[in-house]
């Protein structure tokens, strides 16, 4: 999920299925490979297992 909110608008992904679920409010963040890493590190970390 954090790959896609990074990628949305400049990624290869598919049309979404229904647009009234689309919000321009995230998205394009311009996150570096290591940033998204560490995101996804922070993200593990909220987790019980």
């Amino acid at each position: 999920m954090v790959v896609f909110k990074n990628t949305r608008e400049t990624g290869d992904w598919p049309a979404a299925d229904v647009g009234e679920n689309i919000t321009m409010e995230i998205g394009n963040l311009g996150l570096s490979d290591a940033e998204v890493d560490a995101v996804v590190a922070f993200l593990m970390t909220l987790t019980d297992n």
